[in-house]
């Protein structure tokens, strides 16, 4: 009996190879134009780097972009590979700063991640030259002192200083931040009096990880903290202030124009994330969905800086969909945004009170 279910199951298993074979038969064409397709777009593929490795310690501010970068960087396997050019000091761009008639300074968002440079918001504008100062990960502190070794060059300029609310704000106040070196960082030494503070830098990792900053809940508590009265929030808008009177000294000092430009977290562009700040809140009465904006209004108005609300004019559309950055249609946004910035800017229609973006 044993024997004959042996040659039973046999006798079923080449009837079933015979009838699977015409579907085999029809399947392997496709098979073997997907895995030719694969081969063919891995070979075309253009060499490229981790975004990491587009970076190099700096003894002053931490860590800057490499000089004469002209290299492809993938940000996400889904998102694809951009390519990347600086110029002979690591900053974006080929041509140099004295060249251009706005120096934008800010984090990834002024260095263009996540698109090729040459279609970044600094190489979309029709009639303006604008030099970006930046890169992924700055904190204001390591702009403002940017500002300051660069002031000799800024005159003349029209200087737009991106803030982005999804982490700059927070990260003023942090000596450390996830994958990169120690940063410069503003700390409170009375009540009321700032400093910024460097002599923690060094090439040297941090002995441990920052797991909590992989903690995607961590940015929505972040966020909901920022968007209502908390401690944080309490310590991280006078730090703002603080930076932001900074960097209007060294632009009047050395005759530059400073404009406040705020980028929104796309987190915070959708009814959901609104709400799911709200739900969050440990002082519900506090929370305003505006008051990033409102807070940094506030202190450019009592510096006299003119101040613009990115989140006025970017939209959820803005953004790529698996990366917090702008797509090339956000990147086109903000060059528009800046060029009318500078004409603003130019005419002094802020202290005019006349129209225009700006905002005294």
């Amino acid at each position: 009996m044993s024997v004959l279910r042996g040659v039973l199951g046999g006798l079923s298993a080449v009837i079933g190879f015979v009838l699977v074979m015409p579907l085999l038969a029809l399947a392997l064409p496709f098979w073997i134009v997907a895995w030719f397709t694969r081969v063919l777009a891995t070979w075309r593929e253009p060499r490229h780097t981790s975004w990491r490795e587009l970076l190099t310690f700096d003894a002053a501010i931490g860590w800057k972009p490499r000089p004469h970068l002209n290299t492809h960087h993938i940000v996400t396997t889904q998102d694809g590979i951009f390519h990347t050019i600086t110029d002979e000091e690591g900053w974006p761009g080929p041509r140099r700063l004295e060249d251009h008639d706005v120096v934008v300074f800010g984090d990834s968002f002024a260095f263009g991640y996540g698109v090729d440079s040459h279609r970044a918001f600094f190489a979309q504008a029709r009639e303006l030259r604008i030099k970006a100062i930046g890169a992924p990960g700055y904190n204001m502190t390591q702009e403002v002192l940017l500002m300051r070794q660069l002031a000799p060059r800024l005159s003349g300029k029209v200087v737009v200083w991106f803030i982005f609310i999804g982490n700059d704000l927070d990260e003023n106040l942090n000596p450390y931040t996830f994958d990169y070196w120690r940063m410069p960082f503003v700390r409170e030494t009375a009540p009321g009096v700032w400093e910024i503070v460097t002599d923690h830098i060094s090439p040297e990792r941090l002995p441990y990880t920052l797991d909590g900053y992989r903690d995607k809940y961590r940015w929505v508590r972040v966020h909901t903290d920022l968007h209502s009265d908390s401690f944080l929030s309490r310590r991280a808008y006078p730090a703002c202030a603080y930076l932001i009177e900074q960097g209007r000294n060294i632009c009047a000092a050395a005759g530059a124009r400073l404009v406040i430009l705020t980028i929104p977290d796309r987190f915070v562009l959708r009814q959901s994330g609104i709400e799911d700040m709200r739900s969050r809140c440990a002082d519900l009465a506090s929370f305003d969905p505006d008051l990033p904006d409102k807070k940094i209004r506030a202190a450019c108005r009592a510096l006299g800086v003119p101040f613009v609300a990115g989140k006025q004019s970017l939209r959820l559309g803005d953004y790529k969909e698996l990366d917090p950055h702008w797509n090339e249609q956000g990147h086109r946004r903000v060059a528009e945004l800046i060029e009318e910035i500078y004409v603003d800017a130019a005419l002094d229609v802020a202290h005019a009170g006349v129209g225009g973006p700006l905002s005294p």
